[in-house]
């Protein structure tokens, strides 16, 4: 994931990785100090599966196969 601000923008930004599968060279920094902690309640949040299944649960991702005059 890449993000660029401006300059001076992201100084007091906390970046943290957790469980998170890098691949082809790819490395996380983290930076800021203190905790972290998400800034939504709990009713918010959700489970998320394991890196190594992206593969899988994306399978079936991408664009749609649509074509003029027909329903997609």
């Amino acid at each position: 994931i890449t993000k660029r601000e401006a300059k001076g923008n992201w100084k007091s930004w906390k970046w943290r990785s957790s469980k998170d599968a890098f691949s082809n060279g790819a490395y996380f920094v983290p930076s800021g100090y203190g905790s972290c902690a998400p800034n939504y309640t709990p009713s918010q949040s959700f489970v998320a599966v394991p890196a190594y299944m992206v593969p899988a649960i994306t399978l079936n991702a991408g664009p749609l196969s649509c074509f003029v005059g027909r329903a997609c």
